[in-house]
């Protein structure tokens, strides 16, 4: 073999390296970058699940406000059918109370017919 073959081997070889080198660099580069990658989506779905957590937490809770809300309505209506119950108590008895006077009224208006004719035997006849 000549000196000439041999350089040009030796050129060849380095050429070869260097082209191994850089596709060797690459694919660190290439892992590096899946390394990441990879991290990043271990903490997207680290973070997606507390999201979904949060979530369902957030969920029953309103879910409980709902309920809670739904049973002070009920309570309300209850409430207010009560206070109308006893506004018409108040009224009836209020009627009532008026009617008692207007007997009582004419009860005395009676009773002073009465007297005046016990008093004034005349009139009587």
């Amino acid at each position: 073999m000549c000196i000439r073959d041999r350089s040009l081997a030796v050129k060849e070889k380095n050429l070869a390296e260097d082209k191994l080198d850089e596709a060797q660099s690459r694919d660190y580069e290439k892992d590096s970058m899946i390394r990441e990658l990879d991290h990043q989506l271990f903490v997207l779905r680290a973070n997606n699940f507390a999201f979904e957590q949060e979530i369902e937490r957030l969920n029953s809770s309103l879910n409980d406000q709902q309920r809670r809300n739904s049973e002070l309505e009920n309570e309300n209506i209850l409430l207010r059918d009560d206070v109308k119950r006893k506004i018409n108590e108040i009224e009836a008895l209020e009627k009532e109370i008026s009617d008692m006077k207007a007997v009582v009224n004419k009860l005395g208006d009676v009773r002073s017919v009465l007297n005046r004719l016990m008093n004034d035997p005349e009139q009587g006849n």
